[in-house]
């Protein structure tokens, strides 16, 4: 399975949020085999500013070096960049991690946040989208856990049907 990771995922893990077992697991399940992990190219940036700020520049590259053993970085282009600011997200940097994910063709987005910051604007924009289904962290890992591993891309769409109330 292919899995992007929000920014706030992995910002939990050094910065010991709230959350941080849970976005601990979420990276792990990443390098299990069959699954392959994925950040933004503008995260490593974000990531290293705010880390930086909170901890010190070298544990930040420190954590970014390991990170990247573990993940894979996406692309970014000006046709990418143009999307996302073309989109009519309200928030911009969740409009390019969306993108990303979309060029990756990542199988979900899991986040660490409330899902409608990681959502278009209208309906009618998401049917023109081909956007993976955003999960937060807690119940992409009860997900991923219930299935055998490696996850299939059927079976984990499958169980998200089936988790999801009318």
């Amino acid at each position: 399975m292919r899995i992007f990771l929000d920014i706030n995922v992995i910002l939990d893990v050094p910065l010991q949020r709230p959350g941080s077992a849970s976005s601990q697991k979420v990276l792990e399940l990443c390098t299990e085999p069959g699954n392959s992990g994925f950040i933004a190219w503008h995260s490593l940036a974000t990531l290293n500013y705010l880390l930086s700020k909170a901890i010190d520049h070298a544990s930040a590259n420190a954590f970014l070096l390991d990170l990247i053993d573990q993940v894979d970085v996406g692309p970014a282009s000006t046709l990418l960049a143009r999307r996302a600011l073309t989109l009519g997200f309200r928030d911009t940097e969740d409009a390019m991690q969306a993108v990303v994910a979309e060029s990756l063709a990542a199988d979900v987005i899991v986040t660490a946040m409330s899902l409608t910051s990681l959502a278009p604007p209208s309906p009618s924009k998401l049917q023109r989208n081909s956007f993976p289904p955003c999960l937060r962290r807690d119940e992409f890992i009860a997900i991923a856990e219930s299935l055998q591993k490696p996850c299939s891309r059927q079976r984990f769409f499958g169980a998200i049907s089936l988790s999801v109330d009318p």
